[in-house]
């Protein structure tokens, strides 16, 4: 079908209800976000659109919206005026709630499936003891391990791989005998109970701590506590979870302060500030003393830890015995030796740490009783770890894992292994088990023999691929996910988990940006930044090649596919000006539409025709060579809802507020929200627009701090009530696509679906 530029106006009324937007939603790229996208072409907005995907990424605030209606109709004294260069589709149906059939708990892990499927609550309303509006039900990447805890009797292994759902593994049979995968939080560490009847997990991120215990052949929750704090703190990589050798306290950290817990009740028993990041802790010498390592984080602008300190502390208390190293910091002006790190004897008076600011090189030992010098093991560098007898240690380096003697460092036995991958020591110092992703996703080493055997392997479809995460996509009814795997994307069923598709990407060293189309009949992928690479369309049913964005000369922001889903919208960046261009699918070469202004946004479509948006000025119907007068005025971020009705964009930078109003000139009903107050510490914030539903009914909105040196904790999404701006839900960061009814969220492989 040619492309219709209109040249003459002739008067269309609009309806928000009858657009043909096809599904697309625009999208939004706020300062201080990074998630892929397929959108982001910089500037005061940023959006792409098609499929119900909005990629934002980052920061996103807690709390109470507030609504408000403004005077006057939702259609205002001058409607749209450009007749539609696409064709006007009727409303699409609505919302089919999805049957899942959730994942078994237990089975072989030896080949463990990309998909899982959460166990949903059952049917809830609002105003219900529901745990929530969204819940976590599905998960399409294992990812790599993070964590791994072996069980007192050496049986079983605690798997925690970045999907955050603990898979207890036997190792002997390679099952999977249970599994823990709460519906609100993501586990990134896990612990048993001296007695083996009990597993306790840490979700950092929502500082939530649980104690599963021991039903039958399962894992049942037995209480739940969350931690003091803010949400989604940054952890560098730091924070930990150990349970007392008595099994009558819980030792736990999500990256700040340090908790001790009760393991009846989970009640809070002693609480040790925040010292920077906490990086590592432990129990020490038959659980008298814990050690901890702490780093500032101070920087020149993002904050990140550097040297730090390694602290005894009183196990029934958490006050400070002794400080026994000091390896400054980044600002510390006697220098900085690098990260703090320490190995405390399970079994022994005895803990061991880096040399402090000052000192020579080398490992210092310490007393864990009083902090007072003990004589240095014949040791050339830290070791990884104490064996459970205290008489040897674990070593690794220079490609090497070995046990080797405490007292002068001869190897007992040794294996290759570079280093990268998280290991956990049976009880009986017998075993040693090794993280990794795909095929080597858990290994166990029989210590003496001269390899590890594998037991559990991911689904990955290539484990040296490279691990930048990919963006992801879903179709307009959220019943499709598009997701990037390195140098590949994958298509997934979300209710079933069955993979549909593979495509092979260009370019993947960046993560790739994904746009599912509405159908889903079309997959837009494309680098994540300015790349030698082009911009290429797939049709979904065959893989075939229907589109090809070249990259000479032009960096390709904004992508929305046409109503029909015959055409593709994009926005180039060209070295002269930026332009809209067109391209027919199946069909050779590009169109120009129109020359551009710098940082204008492309948010989707309004009865038939492309919808731009520049902050300057609001957003407006661009109809060939007729353009509708701007809607919204001049503002910061915006989006489109994906029927094209309504219009939600934030208050001109730094303002707090998001305002939604229908999509049509002159219109004067308009409701707003806003962030509730924060730390002032973290203030002030900038509330962004993410999402619409189809028709209206919830809107979606996360904060943006003002400032580029940002150093408050993840800011949280939220979704409100369209009319009364009332809070429906509140939700982790950094979303990176949202379905056109919103009730499917995507956080990259991980979604979240509306209980209701």
């Amino acid at each position: 079908m040619p492309l219709l530029l209109a040249g003459a106006c002739g008067p269309r009324s609009l309806g928000h209800d009858q657009d043909g937007g096809g599904g697309n939603v625009g999208s939004v790229s706020p300062p201080n976000m990074s998630a892929p996208a397929i959108s982001g072409a910089g500037g005061a907005a940023g959006g792409a659109s098609g499929g119900g995907s909005v990629a934002v990424g980052g920061p996103g605030a807690g709390g109470a919206g507030v609504g408000s209606t403004g005077t006057g109709g939702a259609r205002g004294p001058n409607p749209p005026a450009c007749p539609p260069v696409e064709p006007v589709l009727p409303p699409s149906p609505p919302h089919t709630a999805l049957g899942r059939t959730p994942t078994p708990a237990q089975g072989s892990c030896q080949r463990l499936g990309s998909s899982f499927i959460f166990p949903l609550p059952g049917p809830a309303t609002p105003g219900s003891n529901a745990p929530g509006l969204f819940v976590r039900c599905a998960s399409f990447a294992v990812g790599a391990a993070q964590q791994l805890a072996f069980s007192p009797d050496g049986r079983l292994v605690a798997l925690v791989p970045e999907d955050g759902i603990v898979r207890v593994v036997e190792i002997a049979s390679h099952m999977i005998v249970a599994t823990l995968a709460p519906v609100r939080t993501t586990i990134d560490f896990a612990a048993f109970s001296p007695d083996g009847l009990a597993i306790v997990t840490l979700a950092s991120g929502a500082r939530e701590v649980t104690l599963w215990s021991a039903a039958g052949a399962s894992f049942a929750k037995t209480w739940s506590v969350q931690l003091t704090g803010h949400r989604y703190q940054p952890r560098f990589g730091g924070g930990g979870l150990a349970v007392s050798p008595d099994g009558l306290s819980v030792l736990v950290s999500a990256g700040q302060e340090t908790f001790l817990l009760g393991a009846t009740t989970g009640a809070v028993q002693a609480v040790r500030p925040s010292k920077g990041a906490l990086l590592r802790l432990a129990y020490g010498w038959g659980g008298r003393r814990i050690v901890v390592a702490d780093a500032p984080t101070a920087s020149d602008c993002a904050p990140a830890p550097s040297g730090g300190t390694v602290t005894i502390l009183d196990a029934g208390t958490l006050s400070d015995v002794a400080q026994v190293a000091d390896l400054g910091g980044k600002f510390d002006p006697r220098g900085n030796l690098g990260l703090a790190n320490f190995v405390a004897s399970p079994t022994d008076d005895l803990v061991l740490v880096p040399g402090s600011v000052g000192q020579p090189a080398g490992v210092r030992a310490f007393r864990l009783s009083d902090g007072t010098p003990a004589p240095s093991p014949a040791l050339s560098a830290l070791p990884y770890a104490f064996m459970p007898d205290g008489t040897h240690v674990l070593l690794r380096g220079s490609g090497q894992l070995s046990v080797a003697s405490a007292g002068d460092g001869s190897i007992a036995a040794s294996i290759a292994d570079d280093g990268s991958a998280p290991v956990a020591i049976s009880p009986d110092g017998h075993s040693v088990a090794i993280g990794g992703r795909g095929p080597q996703l858990l290994r166990v080493w029989n210590v003496g023999d001269a390899a590890p055997a594998a037991v559990c392997a991911g689904d990955d479809p290539d484990a040296t691929a490279p691990t930048v995460p990919g963006g992801a996509s879903l179709s307009a009814d959220g019943q499709t996910i598009a997701i990037g795997e390195g140098p590949r994307a994958r298509l997934f069923s979300t209710a079933t988990g069955t993979p549909l598709r593979s495509f092979d990407l260009e370019d993947a060293s960046q993560g790739a940006r994904l746009l599912l189309s509405a159908s889903p009949l079309y997959l837009a992928t494309g680098p994540s930044s300015a790349s030698a690479f082009p911009t290429v369309v797939f049709n979904v049913n065959n893989s075939g090649r229907v589109a090809d964005l070249p990259p000479q000369g032009t960096r390709w922001g904004d992508l929305a596919f046409s109503p029909a889903e015959d055409r593709l919208y994009a926005i180039g960046h060209g070295t002269d000006a930026d332009r809209l261009y067109v391209a027919t699918l199946g069909t050779p070469g590009l169109t120009a539409v129109a020359t551009l202004q710098d940082y204008t946004s492309l948010l989707g479509f309004a009865q038939g025709c492309p919808v731009l948006y520049q902050s300057s000025r609001g957003a407006w119907r661009a109809c060939g060579t007729c353009a509708d007068p701007p809607v919204g005025g001049p503002g910061g971020f915006a989006v489109l809802s994906p029927d094209g009705g309504l219009l939600a964009r934030s208050a001109p930078f730094p303002g707090p507020n998001v305002t939604l109003m229908p999509m049509q000139p002159g219109t004067t009903q308009a409701w707003t929200y806003g962030p509730s107050p924060v730390d002032v510490l973290y203030g002030p914030l900038q509330e962004i627009p993410i999402a619409i539903a189809r028709g209206g009914g919830r809107v979606v909105t996360t904060s943006s701090p003002t400032t580029t040196c940002y150093r408050g904790p993840g800011l949280e999404v939220r979704v409100h009530d369209q009319t009364s701006g009332t809070v429906m839900d509140t939700l982790p960061p950094a979303p990176t696509a949202v379905d056109a009814t919103v009730r499917t969220i995507a956080y990259g492989a991980q979604l979240w679906c509306s209980v209701f």
